[in-house]
């Protein structure tokens, strides 16, 4: 049986390719290639913490999860218990509004500090990126690795204990009515045996 992806896994993949283009562009910085300005680079970084706090929005409003009133306590409980997610809804709210009406949850605003020394002893440029607040301060890279990991173990912890709504479905071959997850692409039949039937 092949599920489908939902919503939420596909915004953090988008989260995930925000990543990996940041990656990049500190990898051309450290190899003397500057292929954006700073204010561009930091835009990328907000559209990162923009994309990755919304995953929470993606899970909260999945209507294929059954009990998602429940899905939504153990969201915002599992946020309050995790820093990267709050630095993440620091950011994002800090990015989109110009007033905020809730109070701030790490110690924000955020500002990016560009760190690029030459190391004397290799001769390489070394490269850093820190996110710092009045109150903190975060490497980048395992500031954006953190997040990641974070709302997958919330994926793999969480939801699926959240079984998804069933539909009826006739398998196509022994004419047989199933009752299946909606979020499936393929199905077997229990009835036929038959493989790989598309829903």
């Amino acid at each position: 049986m092949k599920r489908r992806k939902r919503p939420y896994e596909v915004q953090l993949e988008r989260t995930i390719r925000w990543k990996t283009r940041i990656e990049n562009t500190i990898i051309d910085y450290r190899q003397g290639k500057i292929t954006l300005s700073p204010l561009e680079f930091s835009d990328m970084i907000w559209s990162f913490f923009v994309c990755c706090y919304h995953v929470k929005d993606f899970i909260e409003n999945d209507d294929r999860l059954i009990g998602n009133f429940i899905v939504r306590i153990y969201l915002n409980q599992y946020i309050k218990r995790n820093d990267c997610l709050k630095v993440s809804y620091d950011i994002c709210i800090g990015v989109k509004h110009l007033k905020v009406n809730h109070p701030k949850t790490s110690g924000g605003p955020f500002s990016i500090n560009l760190i690029a020394n030459r190391d004397d002893a290799t001769g390489k440029m070394l490269f850093d990126v820190n996110m710092k607040s009045k109150t903190i301060k975060e490497n980048l890279s395992k500031l954006m690795n953190d997040c990641i990991l974070t709302w997958e173990e919330f994926f793999r912890t969480e939801i699926p204990n959240r079984r998804a709504k069933q539909i009826k479905k006739i398998c196509p071959i022994c004419h047989v009515e199933s009752i299946i997850d909606e979020d499936l692409e393929l199905f077997d039949c229990p009835n036929c045996k038959t493989e790989n039937l598309f829903v």
